[in-house]
């Protein structure tokens, strides 16, 4: 098993979704994974990833909660900042 939830000799999948819903910019990130290890408490968490995550949603003043899928899935809502420019990125390389 890697350090990423997923076993030795296996691929994995991660997506992101994202929506505007009332006002609001809503992300759904997740993956494949076997998911977190029982007892892992996300919203204290202790990895850095998830700590960095945590932090910048805080700061922007949205929510995180971890959805009750397979794998890893969180999504993320973010108010609607009206002074801040949102510019789309349409191909990745």
């Amino acid at each position: 098993m890697n350090n990423y939830g997923i076993p030795e000799g296996r691929t994995g999948t991660i997506t992101i979704h994202g929506r505007r819903e009332d006002k609001k910019n809503v992300f759904t990130i997740g993956d494949d994974s076997i998911g977190l290890p029982p007892g892992t408490d996300w919203k204290n968490p202790r990895s850095l990833g998830l700590k960095i995550v945590s932090l910048l949603v805080q700061q922007a003043r949205g929510t995180i909660g971890l959805l009750p899928r397979k794998g890893t899935v969180f999504r993320i809502t973010l108010e609607e900042q009206p002074n801040i420019p949102v510019h789309a990125v349409s191909d990745v390389n």
